[in-house]
């Protein structure tokens, strides 16, 4: 057999679909997810960074937390941004570095939106 993983912002028995379908999604276990808290949060960024080798301070972790839109992908790619810069810099992963390389990003998006700098 197959497994089949759907996906809807309503329980299927909601949902506007065929009747047939309902009841056939409607079977089986159907779970509400919800999104991750502030402390999960950090512990997804922080086991990624330790997954990483990298030293993710708390100072750090806080401003990723209170300065960016709280979406994990996005968090997890900026995450890898810094490591890379991080890493590029030879330097370790700090706020200061964080900011380096948000302000570089910036001129970066600005000469990209200005074709006269």
């Amino acid at each position: 057999g197959y497994t089949v993983v759907a996906t809807a912002d309503a329980p299927a028995v909601d949902l506007p679909v065929r009747e047939d379908l309902r009841t056939r999604l409607g079977w089986g276990p159907s779970f509400a997810l919800q999104p991750l808290r502030e402390a999960e949060m950090r512990a997804v960024l922080r086991r990624e960074a330790d997954r990483r080798g990298l030293l993710l301070g708390d100072e750090v972790l806080s401003y990723l937390l209170t300065r960016f839109e709280r979406n994990l992908k996005g968090l997890m790619a900026l995450l890898e941004r810094l490591d890379e810069f991080a890493m590029s810099a030879k330097r370790a992963l700090t706020l200061p570095l964080l900011k380096a390389m948000l302000a570089d990003q910036a001129l970066e998006e600005k000469i990209d939106s200005d074709p006269k700098l």
